[in-house]
């Protein structure tokens, strides 16, 4: 029998809270984990970190990478024709996990503090450019555009190198940003970001690598 949707949530409105909680516990539980994920994620990161600092993101962070490079959401199968759209549970919760601290790194450097933001930057760039080597993560096709982030990390990253660095460190970092840029149609528009933050010395010196490495840019 099919449940019709604004029928059962008009007997939701008139039952009491204890009687909404027991069916909300067992919801959760017939939920599988990314269903899960999808419906209570937000909130139980806003609660369970809602206190949490720089340095514990850090180490956080410092974990998840631990954890991606040791293969713990690495979940392989054999793929066919049948089942080659589906996406293990760990390689989901792996690409919401990169999310949130991508979105929380963010939010370090609206509160400028960008060299620790900075550190979690490098660490969470790494992980994902090991992810793109194949053994982190497992799936017929995937990518950081399965990435479900709220903040545009990318441009973050770029302001908070282009406070703290010199002009060499700041090209040698983002350059590589250019190139993955230009792998992808210039879909994350990697240059203009640059050149939006980037002091005369530094964007000088991202010229010079863009014309000595034949970077395209459109």
């Amino acid at each position: 029998m099919e449940i019709n949707k604004k029928t059962i949530f008009k007997i939701f409105e008139k039952l009491k809270k204890p009687e909404l909680l027991e069916y909300l516990k067992s919801s959760f539980i017939e939920m599988e984990d990314k269903q899960r994920r999808a419906v209570f994620q937000e909130l139980y990161n806003e609660t369970t970190n809602k206190n949490i600092n720089p340095k514990q993101l850090y180490s956080k962070i410092v974990a998840f990478h631990k954890k991606s490079v040791n293969g713990e959401y690495y979940a392989p199968f054999n793929i066919n024709s049948k089942n080659f759209r589906n996406i293990p549970n760990e390689t989901d919760e792996w690409f919401s996990e990169m999310s949130y601290y991508l979105d929380e790194t963010t939010n370090l450097v609206e509160k400028k503090e960008f060299k620790i933001a900075n550190q979690c930057f490098e660490i969470l760039h790494d992980t994902i450019e090991e992810m793109g080597n194949g053994e982190v993560v497992f799936a017929d096709e995937y990518g950081d555009w399965m990435l479900v982030t709220k903040t545009d990390y990318e441009d973050a990253y770029i302001k908070s190198l282009a406070q703290i660095e010199e002009e060499d460190k700041f090209a040698e970092k983002v350059v590589p940003l250019l190139v993955k840029d230009s792998y992808q149609s210039f879909s994350s528009k990697i240059y203009s970001k640059i050149k939006k933050v980037a002091n005369s010395k530094q964007l000088k010196k991202v010229q010079e690598q863009i014309k000595l490495k034949n970077i395209r840019l459109k």
